[in-house]
């Protein structure tokens, strides 16, 4: 008969122990083979450290979809199952941090068993203490092996890290009205490789609802505390694959040695679940882009989960569309600039050829205008001329009857004074004439004004 492939299971309420874990695992008759002896030799608390990380900095792992809606929102969501999910962020420097408190309490430890060397012993004993811490060097590195050490993910190409405090302080702000928030224990998960304890962040508005899980900082024996602004956890299986012991009889004080044959077990690690409902944990837009980096894919994905990885080109394309560099920024204003330029010089030309044509336009029935007064002008002085004349000849041949052929002085005056009036009245259309073109000649230069006004508005747009 086949062995059955183990499916995850949830415990509800408590973070168990991985020795409490075998327990309860035998007592639901099931097998589950990484969380028992496996292959030539048995893990044992003694020959394996269980070190204490002092963790201040969470990251959350995302794939090129995700990424883009973190970018939209400005922050982090998930309406599916309410909580924004952060996991706890070991680096070297943690490692190097837990790998000093283990040598400082080995060391304790040691100094006690030399006090209670015979007195003879004590001395050489003594000296064997001080040559080990001397030759102390680096060992916790081989252990940290997991994925909870890794620079890879395996949930998507992209990690943002951030401070504790900070993520801390936005939900407090965002969820809490200020208030602290409030941490439970939610639940552990087994998987067929994996143990996740998870913590639940939430508002102390929800206190009686979720009271069914204990508080973190009441909880007995715990994997993880929260303590000075920090997560303190308390690892129990660093690597998934033990082919190193832990070694305290040797020339050091501790060290690692490197085992003839390998263990496949449970790795163990913490997730932190902020409840946020439908709503999303805003982060600051340039602290997203300052904490965001890339990650290779992990050489284990979480299972039931179809997620695609980004190689490197590609993702910094995505960031780089998504969060535009100084560099890329000012090329693209300075493309809109240009294009801007390009459609403003346009507009200028349109304008321009617009008010060119009115003017054009305007001149024409100017022009036009002139023309036809005129000509009116010109026909009115010669209808008056030729009424004068007409007027002047009845006139005069009325008084040739009474004058007599001997007064020849009168007719003289007559054709004088018509003479006058003629004249008077082509100086009076040489005038008007004048008048029409100083204002056809001042209308131009208002046109010609306006047109140069609207090109210097143009150009300062």
């Amino acid at each position: 008969m086949a062995e059955q492939k183990w499916e995850e299971e949830h415990f509800e309420s408590c973070h168990m122990k991985l020795k409490v874990l075998k327990e309860k695992v035998t007592l639901s008759g099931k097998a589950h083979k990484c969380l028992f002896k496996h292959g030539t030799r048995a893990i044992s608390d003694f020959d394996y450290p269980q070190p204490e990380f002092h963790v201040s900095h969470l990251k959350h792992d995302t794939g090129k979809t995700e990424l883009s809606g973190i970018r939209k929102d400005g922050g982090l969501k998930d309406p599916k199952t309410c909580l924004v999910w952060w996991s706890l962020s070991v680096g070297e420097e943690e490692i190097e941090s837990a790998e000093k408190r283990l040598i400082e309490a080995e060391k304790i430890q040691q100094e006690k068993s030399v006090q209670e060397t015979e007195e003879k012993d004590r001395a050489e004993a003594k000296k064997i203490l001080q040559t080990k811490a001397e030759n102390q060097g680096s060992f916790l590195g081989e252990f940290a092996t997991s994925p909870a050490f890794h620079s890879s993910s395996r949930m998507g190409s992209f990690r943002f890290t951030f401070p504790l405090e900070e993520v801390l302080k936005a939900y407090s702000k965002q969820f809490c009205s200020g208030a602290q928030p409030m941490m439970r224990v939610l639940k552990t998960v087994l998987y067929q490789q994996e143990v996740m304890y998870v913590v639940l962040v939430h508002n102390p508005a929800h206190e009686k609802r979720l009271s069914k899980y204990p508080l973190l900082s009441k909880y007995k024996d715990p994997v993880v505390t929260y303590e000075g602004g920090r997560f303190i956890w308390r690892s129990q299986s660093m690597c998934n694959t033990h082919s190193y012991q832990l070694v305290k009889d040797g020339q050091m004080l501790l060290e690692s040695k490197k085992s003839a044959d390998y263990e496949h077990y449970v790795w163990d690690h913490v997730a932190i679940a902020l409840h946020v409902g439908a709503k999303v944990l805003k982060l600051k837009h340039h602290r997203l882009r300052e904490n965001l980096t890339y990650c290779e894919q992990g050489t284990r994905i979480l299972p039931g989960r179809q997620l695609r990885f980004s190689g490197f080109p590609e993702a910094e394309v995505c960031v780089e569309k998504l969060w535009p560099s100084k560099l890329q920024k000012a090329k693209a204003l300075k493309q809109e600039l240009r294009e801007r330029a390009k459609a403003l010089e346009q507009e200028l030309r349109d304008r321009a050829k617009a008010l060119e044509q009115e003017l054009r336009d305007r001149a024409k029935a100017l022009e036009q205008e002139l023309r036809d007064r005129a000509k009116a002008l010109e026909q009115e002085l010669r209808d008056r001329a030729k009424a004068l004349e007409k007027d002047l000849r009845d006139r005069a041949k009325a008084l040739t009857p009474e004058l007599g052929d001997g007064d020849k002085a009168l007719e003289q005056e007559l054709r004088d004074r018509a003479k006058a009036l003629e004249q008077e009245l082509r100086d009076r259309a040489k005038a008007l004439e004048q008048e029409l073109r100083e204002r056809a000649e001042a209308l131009e230069q208002e046109l010609r004004e306006r047109a140069k006004a609207l090109e210097q508005e143009l150009r300062e747009e």
